[in-house]
C-alpha cells in the first residue's frame, strides 16, 4: 500500500520519498519529515545539504 503524501509547507502533491521517513516536495524544493509533533521541515542548500527550519510545523 502506498501513501499517498502532501507537502506541509505548501499543500503540493508532488511529492516523492527521499529515505526512511523523509521526503521532498518538488514543487517548494523543501524536505520534510513526520514526527510525533508535526513535520520537521528543511531546506535543501546548492551543496546538497540540509538546512532545518527552525520551527516544526504542527500537522
Amino acid at each position: 500500500m502506498q501513501t499517498a503524501w502532501s507537502c506541509p509547507v505548501c499543500g503540493g502533491r508532488a511529492v516523492g520519498r527521499v529515505g526512511q521517513n523523509q521526503y521532498f516536495c518538488r514543487d517548494c524544493s523543501l524536505e520534510f519529515a513526520p514526527t510525533p509533533e508535526g513535520y520537521q521541515v528543511y531546506e535543501v542548500q546548492d551543496d546538497g545539504s540540509l538546512l532545518a527550519w527552525e520551527d516544526t510545523i504542527q500537522g
